[in-house]
C-alpha cells in the first residue's frame, strides 16, 4: 500500500506527525535533531513500502491499588493509595517496526497519622520510541521523560524530572501488549511457562533544563523482569512477576528496587482485568521508596 492509497484522515495524521517532529527538531541539540530526522526519514520511506501503514492503535493499562501493610520511608506520612494510567498509541507501522507514543500518569494518595487523606504527588511520563515485533521476541528503543510534582508538600529544591534513552529486549509474553494472547497459545511444559526481558537506560545529566533534568543524579539503569505462567485458560490467566531495577549514579552510589507480584486476570469481551498483590521486598530507590510495602490492587489491560 502506497502513501497515496492511505485514506484522507490517515494521510492528515501522517502530515501532523511530521509537522510535530519538525517542531521538536527546531532549536534542539544535535542528537535530538538527528533522531527527529531519522524518524521523519523512516516515515517518508515507509509511506511507499508495501507493508507500511498508519496504525493509530491504542493499548495500555489502568491500575488502582491500596497499601495494606508496611510503612514507607517518610515517618510522618502513611502511604495509602496509588493509581496509574498508561496509554500507548501505535502511530505508524513499517513491519517489523512500529513507532509509538506513550502518555502516563501516576498519582499517590497519602495520609498523615490521625488526619485525613490527601493528594501527595503525581508523576507524568512521556515517551516516544520504536518497537520491533519479531516472531518470538520484542525489542524496544525509547526516549523517555518522567516528571514528579509534590502536591501538598513543599518542593524545597523544585520539581524533579529526568530524560533517558532506554532499550528493552524480551520474549513476547513479558510485554503487556502480547501477554494474554501469548499465554493462551502456549502449550504446557516447564520451560514454556517462563517469559522475561532485560533493559538498560542512560540518563542525561541533570542541569535544571527541560532537556537535561533536575534533582537527580542517575546515570545508568539496568532492569529485568522474570514472569512465570501459573495457568492460562480462555477466560482466565494467572502469573507471577519478579521485577528488579538497578541504578548506578553519577556519584558512584547505587540504588535498587525489587518486587514480587501475583496476578489473576479475567477476560472480558475483548480485554482483560483482574486483581494483583505486590510486595516490595527491598527498595532503596530514593525517588519512590516502597521498602517493605505490600499492596492489593485492580488492573485493566486494554
Amino acid at each position: 500500500m502506497s502513501y497515496l492509497d492511505i485514506p484522507r484522515y490517515k494521510e492528515a495524521t501522517l502530515i501532523l506527525i511530521l509537522k510535530t517532529l519538525l517542531l521538536i527538531h527546531k532549536g534542539t541539540d544535535r542528537i535530538k535533531r538527528c533522531s527527529c530526522w531519522l524518524v521523519i526519514g523512516c516515515l517518508l520511506a515507509g509511506s511507499t513500502h508495501s507493508l507500511a501503514q498508519v496504525s493509530l492503535k491504542a493499548h495500555g493499562w489502568i491500575t488502582l491499588e491500596s497499601y495494606v501493610h508496611g510503612q514507607a520511608d517518610e515517618p510522618d506520612l502513611n502511604r495509602s493509595h496509588r493509581s496509574e494510567f498508561t496509554g500507548i498509541v501505535d502511530l505508524y507501522s513499517w513491519k517489523p517496526f512500529t513507532f509509538t507514543l506513550l502518555l502516563g500518569t501516576n498519582t499517590d494518595v497519602g495520609r498523615i497519622p490521625n488526619s485525613n487523606y490527601f493528594m501527595d504527588r503525581i508523576t507524568y511520563s512521556l515517551t516516544y520510541g520504536v518497537r520491533a515485533d519479531l516472531d518470538r521476541m520484542v525489542i524496544r528503543g525509547d526516549y523517555h521523560h518522567d516528571c514528579i510534582h509534590l502536591i501538598n508538600r513543599p518542593e524545597i529544591a523544585g520539581s524533579t524530572w529526568w530524560n533517558a534513552y532506554l532499550v528493552r529486549v524480551g520474549s513476547r509474553g513479558a510485554f503487556n501488549l502480547y501477554l494474554p494472547k501469548e499465554y493462551n497459545s502456549k502449550k504446557d511444559g516447564l520451560w514454556k511457562r517462563w517469559d522475561g526481558r532485560v533493559g538498560a537506560a542512560y540518563y542525561l545529566e541533570a542541569g535544571a533544563t527541560l532537556r537535561d533534568g533536575n534533582n537527580h543524579i542517575f546515570k545508568y539503569q539496568f532492569s529485568n523482569l522474570l514472569r512465570y505462567r501459573i495457568f492460562a485458560q480462555p477466560k482466565y490467566i494467572a502469573f507471577a512477576d519478579l521485577d528488579q531495577q538497578f541504578w548506578y549514579n553519577r556519584d558512584e552510589s547505587t540504588e535498587y528496587k525489587g518486587s514480587l507480584t501475583l496476578n489473576f486476570l479475567v477476560k472480558g469481551e475483548s480485554q482483560y482485568a483482574g486483581l494483583f498483590y505486590e510486595y516490595h521486598y527491598y527498595d532503596t530507590f530514593v525517588k519512590d521508596r516502597e521498602d517493605g510495602l505490600g499492596a492489593i490492587g485492580f488492573r485493566i489491560l486494554f
